[in-house]
């Protein structure tokens, strides 16, 4: 089994993600976290305690609402549910190719201006950047997530998904 880091896409000097998202994403599979929480789980709190910013207790004790919630179950070792899974499924994305960027468009009536906040809130917590109010951009493949916000939100006629490349300037 070939063990590798996972390559967190969160600012860890700051709490803006929440601690079961640092929780749930030391158990996804074939990571040094998860090696960590399985056999040496003191050191996994500790690790997680310095990159997160938050206290061990706080983590430890997300760490076991999260069972209570059926978000990881534990047989020999602990894994994550399919909700978990898809909890913590934005915070996993792969960087797009070189220089290739999501874009994302969207006019969502204002008899429907919750869903739109709400789909605001998702870029922004995914970390896109926003070009103007409705314009949004990222070089992280979100494209999966994006989608099932689509359906969720019945947004498939007020939002425009686009893959571009960058020509000019590089």
């Amino acid at each position: 089994m070939k063990v590798r880091p996972i390559d967190y896409r969160l600012d860890y000097r700051s709490k803006k993600h929440p601690a079961l998202i640092f929780v749930l994403r030391g158990l996804l599979p074939y990571t040094m976290e998860n090696v960590l929480l399985s056999f040496k789980p003191g050191l996994f709190f500790a690790e997680l305690e310095k990159v997160s910013g938050y206290k061990r207790s706080t983590l430890s004790a997300t760490y076991y609402r999260a069972k209570q919630q059926g978000l990881i179950e534990q047989d020999i070792v602990p894994t994550l549910t399919e909700k978990g899974l898809q909890k913590v499924r934005p915070y996993t994305a792969k960087k797009l190719g070189d220089h290739a960027r999501l874009i994302v468009f969207f006019d969502i009536p204002q008899d429907r201006a919750y869903v739109r906040e709400n789909l605001r809130r998702l870029l922004k917590n995914l970390g896109f950047e926003m070009i103007q109010r409705s314009v949004w951009v990222s070089d992280m493949d979100y494209r999966s997530v994006l989608l099932q916000a689509i359906e969720k939100f019945q947004l498939q006629d007020c939002v425009e998904v686009h893959e571009s490349l960058r020509l000019f300037p590089k």
